[in-house]
């Protein structure tokens, strides 16, 4: 037996009194099936439903715990006994991560990383600071992509008292709209007051990627004429 409770009160829940279980992995999001372990019901009054199962994923064979309730819909009632059906409530929550092309994640690592975090910060419904990580991922991206198309700028770009807009006015004209909006995005998500009320985190994610897309292109037309010049 996998579960074998030491309270009279807490029972297991069967396999086949589910009568639905999320098929998402919360790991990896790849869809499929998720093997039931064990399960068991809930008694304490902070719970948030009636019990717990734990899945392991076919894919990534992490496991999970998965919240249920009573699915009041389908409750049977037998002769002698209250036959319960639990339904998954909710599950532990799903990252989703943005997938950067292999040339930014290896050219550009503290941006990557740091973007990923504040992704887990935001599923994890950290929304108030979220936005302040997405600003400084912005910032190393600029700081980076700045030292390697300008690399007579290094020493200046990496003064601690340099301001950001600084940085962004040393950008070419096409593209400084994206990250000076983004900055304004990310200001108001680090100060008190915000001034554009208009504009959310999703809008300066919009903007950080059309960036990260741009300094994709430069970055595999450099590597191209690198490779198209070894060959004269």
């Amino acid at each position: 037996m996998l579960f074998e409770s030491q309270d009279d009160e807490i029972q297991k829940i069967d396999q086949d009194s589910i009568t639905y279980i999320s098929n998402i992995c919360p790991f990896c999001n790849k869809t499929g099936r998720q093997i039931y372990i064990t399960g068991f019901t809930t008694i304490g009054e902070a719970d948030e439903g009636a019990g717990i199962v734990i899945t392991k994923c076919t894919f990534c064979e992490n496991t999970a715990i998965r919240v249920m309730s009573i699915d009041l819909a389908t409750n049977d009632f037998g002769l002698n006994e209250y036959n319960e059906k639990y339904r998954e409530k909710r599950i532990i929550p799903s990252v989703t991560e943005q997938e950067f092309p292999e040339i930014i994640i290896t050219e550009y690592p503290k941006f990557s990383k740091i973007y990923r975090q504040s992704e887990i910060a935001e599923s994890n419904n950290l929304d108030l600071i979220c936005g302040m990580g997405y600003r400084r991922a912005l910032e190393f991206l600029i700081t980076d992509f700045l030292k390697k198309t300008k690399p007579e700028l290094k020493e200046e770009l990496e003064k601690p008292n340099m301001p950001f807009h600084t940085k962004i006015d040393k950008l070419p004209n096409e593209i400084r709209s994206l990250p000076k909006v983004s900055s304004w995005i990310g200001n108001d998500e680090t100060h008190v007051i915000k001034r554009n009320k208009n504009l959310n985190i999703q809008d300066m994610k919009a903007f950080i990627l059309a960036l990260v897309k741009y300094i994709e292109m430069k970055e595999q037309l450099r590597r191209s004429t690198e490779i198209m010049n070894r060959k004269k």
